[in-house]
Formats: C-alpha cells, structure tokens, sequence
C-alpha cells in the first residue's frame, strides 16, 4: 500500500480517534488539507494542531474513502 507507514495502531482505545469512529487498520490519507503518506508526515500535521481543534481526517477502510473529525488533545499519538 502506498500509505502503509500512515496506518493506524491498535493502541487507540479511548484515544481521540476511538472516539471519532476511526479504527486499527484505518490509513490515515489527509489530515485537514495536508495529504499524509506516512507516520512521519502524519505526526508533523498532527503535531502543528492547537489542542481543541478538530480536524478533519480522510481514511482508507476496506477499499473505500471515509471522512471524519477528531478533536485534538493534549496526546497525539491516537493514531500511529
């Protein structure tokens, strides 16, 4: 997969992204308008986020495009 390395991590229980719907296996693909193709450029997005905002996520799920909003807090590290 071209977005292997923007997949998400098991560890979200309870995390942000857990409540925003988003599941282990989901590709993170774009962050608000930042296109993300890997944990790196998933992490510098997420990172320039003030706590408290929600932002805008694009994944890829069982071959399909989901859209979705997750509040940003203090631990940003729901979805690596």
């Amino acid at each position: 997969s071209r977005w292997k390395e923007a997949n998400v991590g098991r560890e979200i229980e309870n995390s942000p992204a857990a409540k925003a719907g988003v599941l282990p296996g989901d590709v993170v693909t774009k962050l608000n308008d930042t296109a993300v193709r890997d944990a790196q450029e998933f992490a510098k997005a997420a990172g320039a986020l003030p706590v408290g905002e929600v932002a805008e996520v694009l994944l890829w799920r069982d071959a399909k495009l989901y859209r979705g909003r997750v509040k940003v807090e203090e631990e940003r590290q729901a979805l690596r």
